[in-house]
């Protein structure tokens, strides 16, 4: 396959996989009822990709998206229910690797040379817990380091 080739299959890959995420817009005009029982404050959050405490999870859902995992768990305080979002990087592996070279007279030796492969790794990027269907409390976390 020639490059040509490769780079036209990855634009359609990516095309397609854009035609198949959700937006706010989306989101918002598939929960429209839940959206305009909102507060403006609410509503503005939400249309600007944002979430605060005391929202309900609809609104959440507007603003993020539906999370990646969902868990459930009680204490004294009561049930909770956990969204987790994960985030997607690419991840560098260093390694040294030989090369055989020849020398002008015939003969060959190896050179020591550092190379790198990336693959694709999950981290958990934010995690938020909803008591009796608002929000209580969330926080993020950073990329890890390379």
């Amino acid at each position: 396959m020639n490059l040509k080739s490769v780079t036209l299959l990855l634009c359609c890959g990516a095309l397609l996989c854009g035609c198949a995420t959700s937006t706010i817009e989306s989101r918002r005009m598939e929960r429209i009822a839940a959206y305009e029982a909102l507060p403006p404050e609410f509503q503005r959050l939400a249309d600007a990709g944002e979430i605060k405490t005391g929202m309900p999870k609809d609104a959440v859902y507007i603003a993020w998206g539906d999370p990646d995992e969902v868990t459930y768990s009680e204490d004294d305080h009561g049930k909770f229910e956990t969204w987790l979002y994960y985030g997607r990087y690419m991840k560098e592996y260093r390694y040294w690797n030989y090369r055989s070279v020849n020398r002008g007279d015939g003969e060959e030796y190896l050179v020591r040379h550092l190379e790198s492969e990336y693959n694709p790794e999950s981290f958990l990027k934010a995690e938020l817990i909803f008591s009796r269907g608002r929000l209580i409390r969330w926080r993020t976390f950073p990329k890890p380091q390379n």
